[in-house]
């Protein structure tokens, strides 16, 4: 009788690749996930199911696709079992046909130099690189760290701004603070300024590139802060391409960025559109902003 009683917990399955190498997934993590955290070379870029780069075959087994793969896959391939890493939850112990990177991604030593709070809940974090860094605001790069002595973590960041000046380069990302989040209350923290740190990437194609068509960037949390980043690229690049900024937060005060960016399309002459929404309690959306 107790076991009807106890609270539902999320199973906890084994991903076996073709090969014989093996991992655990954890409950609500993806395949991606539980295979970089396991220390695999696993292929990937956007992260969100859009540039296929992750996909794999399920050989034997069931699977949650989080999206639906026919926006991105052909029929034939689902039929065959193929999946996106980044957007899979395995239901049951799965063997999957997933070639894993023969070379493993360069690595960066680099130094917390920089912290300053952008709302109650994030904060612009700046990393300095002893070294060129090529990457654009909107890619994201891996950050590996020690928090606690004997605890470290990997965590993906995006990347707000790229500043490279006489063989150093400075990079910008926003992090949002996490009560329970080890890692981010530690970026967070005064007493990370100044830490060593390590870094891979950069990673994904979320980038803005030369084209008529207008841009438009959404961002949500601390998401916004690489939404900007990737227009006030713009803006530099190619003054002549309109712009837009849809943000959204669950309350005025984590919305943040608006100024900053319709400021930069003001000077560079570029016809912009700032608009964000907030959350209500009854779950309804309003338009709070527009610049």
């Amino acid at each position: 009788m107790r076991s009807i009683f106890q609270p539902w917990r999320p199973a906890s399955f084994s991903v076996r690749l073709q090969d014989g190498t093996a991992f655990p997934v954890q409950p609500n993590e993806t395949m991606l996930e539980a295979a970089l955290r396991a220390g695999l070379r696993a292929p990937h870029s956007c992260r969100v199911g859009a540039c296929t780069t992750c996909r794999c075959r399920i050989v034997s087994g069931s699977a949650k696709s989080l999206t639906d793969r026919a926006y991105v896959l052909p029929p034939r391939d689902i039929e065959e079992g193929t999946f996106l890493a980044c957007q899979t939850l395995p239901a049951s112990d799965l063997v999957v046909d997933w070639e894993m990177q023969r070379e493993a991604q360069p690595e960066h030593a680099a130094t917390l130099v920089g912290l300053r709070q952008l709302t109650p809940r994030v904060w612009r974090v700046s990393i300095a690189v002893n070294a060129v860094f090529q990457a654009l605001p909107g890619q994201y790069i891996n950050l590996m760290m020690e928090p606690a002595p004997g605890s470290p973590m990997v965590r993906p960041f995006s990347l707000v701004s790229v500043v490279e000046t006489r063989g150093r380069t400075v990079l910008e990302m926003d992090v949002a603070r996490r009560a329970d989040g080890c890692a981010s209350s530690w970026l967070t923290s005064d007493a990370a300024t100044g830490a060593g740190v390590r870094i891979q990437g950069p990673f994904g194609d979320c980038v803005a590139r030369e084209e008529l068509a207008p841009l438009i960037a959404v961002g949500a949390g601390s998401g916004i802060g690489a939404a900007l980043g990737v227009l006030l690229y713009s803006h530099r690049r190619w003054p002549t391409r309109l712009t837009a900024l849809l943000a959204y937060g669950g309350q005025t005060q984590d919305i943040y960025g608006l100024d900053e960016v319709s400021d930069s399309a003001g000077t560079a002459g570029v016809p912009h559109l700032s608009r964000a929404w907030v959350e209500k309690s009854t779950a309804a959306a309003t338009d709070i902003a527009i610049g």
